[in-house]
């Protein structure tokens, strides 16, 4: 099985600033410490499953909404030859 290293986006700030929170007030509502969002944040720290959950279910939106795939590197572009299609 072929193995990438797939960047993961994160948008938990976005939805945090959105919400007008500070990123304690986050924590104190998830019941983690401030420097877990911190890290979340910046990338420095992927949540565990309990803690994607907790943020999307206060968020009211889903994990794939805060956590998606950067892909951009999976794309190949497709030649045909003598502009053929195939079925």
């Amino acid at each position: 099985m072929k193995q990438t290293d797939t960047a993961i986006i994160c948008n938990v700030k976005q939805y945090r600033q959105a919400n007008d929170w500070s990123q304690q007030q986050l924590a104190d509502m998830i019941n983690v410490r401030r420097q877990a969002i911190y890290d979340i944040e910046n990338g420095r720290y992927m949540p565990n499953t309990a803690i994607a959950l907790r943020l999307a279910k206060l968020f009211g939106c889903r994990v794939e909404d805060l956590f998606t795939e950067d892909d951009q590197g999976d794309n190949q572009a497709v030649h045909l030859i003598n502009g053929e299609k195939t079925p």
